[in-house]
């Protein structure tokens, strides 16, 4: 791992930064660096500055194929695990690898939804609108089409869309974890988004007029 860049394309042709992607693989690989590592782990470990090692992961996701499915697993896997915070009028959330984090940046911007212009470094801040249409795109598209279709067309569903439905989770959540204050201060939020990705459309049924969401006329 450590001597193919010195052949690729032609020896001595590498970049630096080739090198040091192979060599924060093989230490992956050796179990010095855990899989999932996150920047601190290669600040502690590589004695290097925090953008450096946001760097090194950036370059080193770049050159590792990822399916649309496998950033989808990892965004789901995200969302249930970490902590959501409410701060103001946005929802806050920590997304450690840098590409991925790009990969919900072209989410939101594909839904022409708003995030907050300081969306950088590790941390995502999105409207309830923005998170609503990436919690809808991450579960099943296809479904999510057929359903809105239903939805728009039966007059007994207060919300018209999924993501209105999801929209209503989120303020339900949102004054749950905060009381009934104005969300001024950073709070943790509830577990109802994890429920929503583990539990798929059915967790949506109390947030929607009329028969519920997995079963609609």
């Amino acid at each position: 791992m450590l001597l193919a860049p010195h052949a690729s394309p032609v020896f001595g042709a590498a970049k630096t930064i080739d090198h040091e992607v192979a060599a924060f693989n093989a230490l992956k690989k050796l179990g010095y660096l855990a899989q999932d590592a996150d920047e601190f782990d290669l600040v502690q470990k590589l004695r290097v500055t925090r953008t450096k090692a946001r760097s090194l992961l950036y370059q080193a996701a770049l050159r590792t194929e990822r399916s649309d499915d496998q950033n989808t697993a990892a965004l789901k896997r995200i969302l249930c695990e970490h902590e959501i915070a409410v701060d103001g009028k946005y929802f806050v959330v920590e997304i450690p690898d840098p590409l991925l984090l790009e990969d919900v940046r072209r989410r939101v911007r594909r839904a022409k939804a708003i995030s907050d212009k300081s969306f950088s470094g590790s941390i995502a801040r999105l409207t309830d609108r923005a998170l609503a249409h990436l919690l809808v795109d991450i579960l099943d598209r296809d479904s999510s089409r057929e359903r809105n279709s239903k939805l728009t067309r039966g007059t007994h569903y207060t919300p018209k869309t999924l993501q209105d439905a999801v929209v209503k989770l989120l303020a339900e959540a949102a004054k749950k974890a905060i009381g009934d204050r104005v969300a001024s201060s950073l709070v943790v939020l509830g577990q109802e988004i994890p429920r929503l990705l583990q539990e798929g459309w059915g967790a949506l049924r109390p947030y929607l007029g009329g028969e519920g969401v997995s079963n609609p006329d």
